[in-house]
């Protein structure tokens, strides 16, 4: 029973770490993030490779910029507490042209997040890891507290 307790704290160990992984793997294609300077009347391109994304941005000026999609279908805008947000459709090739029409530069905090399914992998996987780790910590632990041999009748 000692032995039972100890492989199966482990296997839950393992599986954790295999969803770490997973979440490291994903994290390279989930969202793209950066800061940008665009210069008075210039304008600046984005490349999204996600079919689904939410492109969410925050500059110093007070009115949005013109986001132009290129190859792409932007479904919605909305703003919420100084942060711009922009749901679309993305594909092959697509693009996003953020387009300064003042007479000042703008300096653009931006995440462009993959909005598709593999996102909800991504989010989940880091839980399940924890979920993970944790049990198999205090299965394997377990084990230990049970007196006698592994020869014994369970």
């Amino acid at each position: 029973m000692k032995k039972s307790f100890l492989v199966i704290g482990l296997v839950f160990i393992i599986v954790g770490l295999i969803f770490l992984y997973l979440h490291l793997t994903l994290s390279k294609s989930s969202y793209i993030k950066g800061v940008i300077p665009i210069k008075a009347e210039g304008n600046y391109t984005i490349s999204i490779s996600y079919s689904s994304f939410v492109f969410e941005y925050k500059d110093n000026t007070s009115e949005p910029l013109q986001v132009i999609p290129v190859n792409s279908q932007i479904i919605n805008t909305t703003y919420s507490n100084g942060i711009y947000y922009v749901f679309g459709k993305g594909f092959y090739n697509s693009q996003l042209l953020l387009k300064n029409n003042y007479t000042q530069g703008v300096l653009v905090g931006f995440v462009l997040i993959n909005d598709s399914p593999i996102y909800v992998v991504y989010s989940l996987s880091l839980v399940f890891f924890i979920i993970s780790l944790v049990a198999g910590i205090i299965i394997a632990s377990l084990s230990f507290l049970f007196k006698g041999s592994d020869t014994e009748e369970d």
